[in-house]
Order: C-alpha cells, then structure tokens, then sequence
C-alpha cells in the first residue's frame, strides 16, 4: 500500500495574511481584555465578561503565532 503525503489543508500563500489577521484581531480583543480590567472596579468584574475575552484571545494569539512561524519557514 502506498503512503500518501500529507497536504495542509491551508494553502501554504495564505499563511502569511492569516497570521497577520489572526495576531492584529488577537491583539485587538488583548487590548479590549486589558481596558475592561483596569477600567473596571473589584466589585464590578465579571468572570463571565473576562473568560470570553481572555479565550477568544487566546486562541486568536496562539493560531495566529502557529502561522507566523509556518509562514517564516519554521515547521512546527
């Protein structure tokens, strides 16, 4: 039985438009995350307004970092 190679599902010439979309929205939603922190009192935050932010962030901030490495050429 042959191996078939394995294609990215992702096509290698959006790599670099994808990190850079994914890290400026990530940094956006960061930013948003920080202000509502340090405009909100102690008595006022939310763990349901902060967990949200903080996931979506997250998640945006580490794919969009994946794809920057994939598109400087770092395989990881």
């Amino acid at each position: 039985m042959a191996q078939v190679p394995y294609a990215s599902p992702v096509p290698m010439q959006l790599y670099g438009s994808l990190a850079f979309a994914l890290l400026s929205i990530g940094v956006m939603v960061m930013a948003r995350f920080f202000t509502y922190e340090m405009g909100a009192s102690k008595a006022t935050r939310s763990l349901s307004v902060e967990l949200p932010l903080a996931i979506v962030s997250s998640f945006l901030l580490g794919f969009g970092a994946l794809f920057a490495m994939l598109w400087a050429g770092l395989y990881v």
